[in-house]
């Protein structure tokens, strides 16, 4: 059986203004799941690891909190973990 967690590929993270702003309206300019304003990421519903697509109806407002849990959620706490201390500065 295959690891759901795909590997290092070369996708873009770019998203066009056009479709944050969309994304942003249609959120009001809020996290869906608890309501904050603050900290705000854009999120991938389906995450590019797993050929999701940067597009409006596969991107929601999160705040950091939010989308940290989702992304334990879907890869594992020890995957996020790994991958934080690779991308940390220092």
């Amino acid at each position: 059986m295959q690891n759901p967690i795909a590997t290092k590929q070369r996708v873009t993270r770019y998203i066009p203004a056009e479709v944050k702003h969309r994304v942003w309206l249609r959120d009001n300019g809020r996290c869906p799941k608890c309501g904050s304003t603050h900290l705000l990421q854009y999120d991938h519903v389906k995450p590019l690891a797993l050929n999701g697509e940067t597009s409006e109806r596969n991107l929601r407002m999160l705040c950091f909190s939010c989308n940290q849990r989702a992304a334990m959620k879907t890869f594992g706490v020890n995957h996020i973990a790994r991958y934080q201390k690779e991308n940390t500065n220092g």
